[in-house]
């Protein structure tokens, strides 16, 4: 793509070209040891459950 700098319609002014580049995902690996290792440094987790409050209470949950 090309594309003159500035406003006008004079030819001698500065221009500036692109590219467009497109990448296309075909295989993922897990890198286990590194999300491990992440996990412990974040020194949190994620707790997702759809028991309503009044069944199971927070720290039953995590406990769970």
């Amino acid at each position: 793509m090309f594309s003159y700098l500035g406003r006008g319609r004079a030819t001698d002014r500065p221009n500036r070209s692109s590219k467009k580049i497109r990448y296309q995902i075909k295989n993922i690996t897990r890198n286990q040891s590194a999300i491990t290792q992440a996990q412990k440094a974040f020194g949190w987790r994620a707790f997702v459950s759809n028991a309503p409050l009044s069944i199971l209470s927070i720290e039953q949950a995590v406990l769970a």
